[in-house]
């Protein structure tokens, strides 16, 4: 029998499965039930074999690609360093060297997938889209702050941990595909694996509400800080939910089963919800609305969408009306706080403020100030602008505005020198990313740009297929 195993488990025939629907699945099985159940490092260990397992043997960087979404998701309410916890289990007794090898394991994992691969030949500024805009824009994130009195050594960390995420990971993801797959493929199986993130955070926040003592209010309000998982805040986890809709909404169109996309795009958006972030409320249901809309007009479904848009609006309407005195108990937070700036308004003209006493370099990620009564101080994450084109004005001047543009210019070329149904979907996504931190912090935030970076290097490979 063991010599029958080994004759099976040929490199094909471990590729071949690593490059299949059932591999992802098993990541997010083994993301969810460890986020949910706190025993995330003991499921970590398998999930980062298998990740060590996939760099090894695959030709393609697609069987990663769940893995650079979710790793983080795999952090629990209970262990997790950040609030509400703030627990020091990552840091202690064995854990935390073992963080540190499992660490060291997967940076060597990727080179030698890079070296496996060549990937390090293939680029260059005429074979990979957006380069010199990429170096450029990452230059002034390293140098925020340049020559100002608030500048610090944590400027340029913070500054690259950004850079490499709009440089490294685009480039690592637009030449990890092998040759042989066609980026519409790679598109249907995006929307897959977007599909099953979705259903991840939403198990993780449907335990998280039904085991947490501090969910509700004594009248039953939903409480909005108590809607954080171990590795996000609220806000965090509604723009992560949002971001998948419009791509989920693609698998509509090509996956094997559209009604199933539906239902996870639907889960998607109630969940975005749920978390009581206005800033998810508003772009989640524009991103849902809207790819109902388009597929009402485009696409093999138009009509059964046309029916899911009558009948739908007929449908929310007579529930709001209905059940309207429970939606307010429960979602009171929303009509509470309705349009007000919480804050904004201060750390827009503190944003300003920086920008004016130094125009050229700005005053560095970590020279933002502003009163503990509006942000805790937890790094640069806390203390920012809430506004990306204030916030690099903030903390880089003139010179990272102007670089933003050149690199944003080039991002989205691609998505109209020849719309398709692909480029939509996918542009969409990155337009509820890019929309939602004009009121908040993504752009900046280090790990919600993993996904926007494997978006955008989808568009401009088809971009590239199309020339």
């Amino acid at each position: 029998m063991i010599a029958r195993i080994k004759s099976r488990l040929t490199p094909e025939s471990i590729r071949a499965a690593l490059m299949g629907p059932v591999y992802p699945a098993v990541i997010a099985v083994l993301v969810a039930v460890g986020g949910a159940s706190g025993l995330e490092f003991y499921f970590n260990l398998l999930h980062t074999a298998l990740i060590l397992v996939a760099l090894w043997f695959s030709k393609s960087i697609r069987p990663i690609l769940i893995s650079l979404v979710t790793y983080v998701m795999q952090v629990s309410v209970k262990n997790g360093p950040f609030y509400p916890n703030n627990s020091d289990f990552y840091y202690t007794g064995w854990r935390l060297p073992t963080v540190i090898v499992l660490g060291v394991l997967i940076i060597a994992g990727i080179a030698v997938f890079i070296l496996k691969n060549k990937i390090y030949a293939k680029i260059s500024f005429k074979s990979t889209p957006m380069l010199l805009s990429m170096l450029i824009f990452s230059t002034t994130l390293m140098t925020n702050g340049l020559f100002s009195g608030e500048w610090q050594s944590a400027d340029i960390i913070f500054g690259f941990a950004n850079a490499f995420v709009y440089t490294f990971v685009f480039i690592l993801v637009y030449h990890g595909f092998s040759d042989e797959e066609s980026t519409e493929e790679i598109a249907k199986y995006f929307a897959y694996i977007s599909a099953l993130i979705a259903l991840v955070i939403s198990f993780e926040l449907l335990v998280h509400i039904l085991t947490a003592d501090n969910v509700f209010a004594p009248g039953g309000s939903i409480i909005k800080e108590s809607m954080a998982l171990g590795w996000g805040i609220w806000n965090l986890v509604g723009v992560s939910l949002s971001v998948l809709i419009p791509v989920i909404f693609y698998g509509i169109e090509k996956g094997r089963y559209p009604w199933l996309y539906f239902a996870a795009a639907t889960v998607a958006w109630m969940a975005a919800v749920i978390t009581m972030s206005r800033n998810a409320l508003i772009f989640s249901t524009l991103a849902y609305a809207s790819s109902v809309i388009i597929f009402a007009f485009v696409g093999k479904n138009k009509r059964a969408f046309r029916i899911i848009a009558l009948s739908g609006a007929v449908l929310v309407a007579a529930v709001a009306v209905i059940f309207f005195d429970k939606i307010y108990t429960v979602l009171g937070d929303y009509f509470s706080r309705g349009m007000s700036d919480n804050g904004r308004f201060e750390l827009w003209s503190t944003a300003w403020d920086n920008f004016i006493s130094r125009p050229i370099f700005g005053v560095g990620f970590y020279g933002f100030e502003i009163s503990d009564k509006i942000l805790t101080p937890f790094g640069p994450l806390t203390k920012q602008a809430h506004n990306t084109v204030l916030q690099l004005l903030s903390a880089t001047g003139i010179t990272g505005l102007l670089a933003y543009g050149y690199y944003r210019f080039t991002s989205l070329r691609p998505v109209f020198r020849r719309p398709t149904l692909m480029k939509t979907m996918l542009a969409m996504s990155i337009a509820v990313f890019l929309g939602g931190s004009l009121l908040d912090n993504f752009v900046f935030n280090i790990y919600p740009t993993f996904y926007y970076s494997i978006a955008l290097a989808i568009i401009h490979r088809a971009g590239s297929e199309e020339k």
